[in-house]
C-alpha cells in the first residue's frame, strides 16, 4: 500500500527508500517495528525536486 507522502509527492515508496539510503530525502521518523517511514508537509517541497532530476 502506498503512502499518502508517496502518492502527493508521486515517488514510489522504493524511491523513497533509495532517496533515504542516499540521503537526498531522510524522513522524519521511522517506525521501529514496521520500518514504516513518515515524512512531514514541510519535506513536500524537497521531494518534488528530487522527483524531478533526472
Amino acid at each position: 500500500m502506498k503512502s499518502k507522502f508517496a502518492r502527493i509527492s508521486r515517488l514510489s515508496p522504493k524511491a523513497l527508500r533509495l532517496y533515504d539510503e542516499l540521503g537526498l530525502l531522510p524522513p522524519t521518523r521511522i517506525d521501529r517495528d514496521t520500518g514504516n517511514r513518515f515524512y512531514e508537509g514541510g519535506q513536500l517541497e524537497r521531494a518534488r525536486l528530487v522527483a524531478s532530476l533526472p
